[in-house]
């Protein structure tokens, strides 16, 4: 097998698994799953005496401001879950997009031959 055909290959496999986690309709998330501790502010509640609320929050950049999306505890494995297929996806589009360049840069040299021996 040539260099080209694995290039080729691997470039359609990703292709492949891309198009089979979105077609799961399963859910992408990007950003960061966060815990975080808080008071609530009343003077009789346990987080007024050091022992705060902890919950969970997905943290995300929106143009360039950060949004919180706070997250029930029994949403928190889905959520987890929606991050891990982002960064799948993250990383097949930047092994597809290696790929496609590797062709386009053997396509452009190829044709640079053809009309250099056409001159």
């Amino acid at each position: 097998m040539t260099s080209a055909t694995r290039e080729s290959t691997a470039a359609n496999h990703g292709h492949l698994k891309a198009a089979e986690i979105i077609q799961s309709g399963q859910p992408v998330y990007r950003g960061s799953l966060i815990r975080y501790s808080r008071r609530c502010g009343s003077p009789r509640c346990k987080c007024a005496r050091g022992e705060l609320h902890q919950g969970w929050a997905l943290s995300v950049s929106v143009e360039g401001k950060t949004q919180v999306v706070y997250i029930p505890d029994e949403l928190r494995r889905e959520v987890a879950a929606g991050l891990r297929r982002h960064e799948q996806l993250s990383e097949l589009i930047e092994q597809i997009s290696k790929a496609d360049t590797r062709k386009l840069r053997t396509r452009a040299r190829r044709n640079k031959k053809r009309t250099e021996k056409q001159s």
